[in-house]
């Protein structure tokens, strides 16, 4: 007996000490490599001329008491017919084991047909429907490259010697958009796959004659994903249940970001760490103490040009970049 508790203490203690992995895919060309290196200094080698990524790389990120998580650059797809076929095996074997997969898309791209047959291919090698719901809740959907959108301007916040970006009103309407777009074209196909427990003590506050609920036995569960207006229906219905309804949209939501402009960094870290276990996401927390992963030098952004600097202490724009581009 005292073997077999030996051997069960071993094992849990491996598990726990078993570093998290994050999985980035999608796409040659959509920024992988730049998006780990703006968030890890990983140091992967990047191109604008030629795919850099072709084996699968990777990168180990420690916290103080040296716990690790391990990113892996996977190569990009779309290069080349008989690339893809082994690198979409590659895919497969790493998101069934990874713990957070980021699929990176290019933010100026209107077209997601190759990247969801890819996969439903890599959804495919897998017989059971649970395996799939579970690499489905994986993912997290990154817009990349926010900063191709230069018209119209950013806004450079400074404070000091330093600043961060934030999109205008009318970019950041673009990325409202394209973020509901793109959650639709992922995640409804596989929505049937989807849904979320609702706490006990919650169904009692819920018409279980709506049709975003459904109960399996006597537990009630909402079936899909939650897009941001659904969302905004939900809490104005139920106001009360406003955590559950936002947690629900976090575990699905489609994220924008640029890695050029340290954008939306700090949100995507804390949307990684959200899907860990609460351990994970305490002993990892560290990563969101760095008040620079968003912020650039102003000395840095003068090679940019459509930018609008705002002055955050006295609430003035010092000037506008846009005004004197050719």
């Amino acid at each position: 007996m005292d073997s077999i508790f030996s051997s069960v203490f071993d094992l849990a203690r491996k598990e726990l000490n078993k570093p998290l992995s994050v999985v980035v895919v999608g796409q040659t060309g959509t920024g992988k490599s730049s998006l780990l290196n703006s968030l890890f200094n990983a140091g992967f080698q990047t191109s604008d001329i030629a795919p850099c990524t072709k084996e699968v790389q990777e990168v180990a990120a420690f916290n103080d008491k040296g716990e690790k998580i391990i990113f892996y650059d996977m190569p990009g797809i779309g290069e080349s017919t008989d690339a893809d076929s082994h690198y979409l095996s590659l895919y497969a074997d790493r998101l069934a084991v990874a713990d957070i997969v980021l699929w990176t898309v290019h933010c100026d791209s209107r077209s997601v047909v190759f990247d969801m047959a890819s996969l439903g291919k890599i959804l495919s090698t897998f017989e059971s429907n649970i395996t799939k719901a579970q690499i489905i809740r994986k993912l997290t959907i990154v817009l990349t490259k926010a900063d191709t959108l230069y018209t119209p301007a950013w806004i450079y916040v400074i404070d000091g010697d330093s600043g961060y970006f934030a999109p205008s009103k009318q970019i950041n309407d673009i990325f409202y958009r394209k973020e509901e777009y793109f959650q639709y074209c992922f995640y409804e196909p596989f929505a049937d796959l989807l849904k979320t427990k609702i706490d006990l003590k919650e169904q009692l506050l819920i018409n279980s004659n709506d049709l975003d609920f459904y109960y399996e036995g006597s537990h009630l569960f909402y079936k899909g994903f939650l897009s941001k207006s659904r969302l905004e229906t939900l809490v104005n219905r139920y106001p009360s249940l406003t955590p559950t309804f936002n947690s629900i949209y976090e575990d699905f939501r489609v994220i924008t970001v640029s890695a050029k402009f340290r954008f939306n960094l700090t949100l995507l870290l804390k949307l990684i760490l959200r899907k860990m276990s609460g351990d994970a996401a305490f002993r990892f927390g560290k990563y969101l103490q760095d008040g620079r992963l968003g912020k650039m030098p102003f000395k840095d952004i003068k090679e940019f040009g459509n930018i609008i600097v705002f002055d955050r202490h006295t609430e003035n724009v010092l000037y506008n970049l846009s005004d004197f581009m050719i």
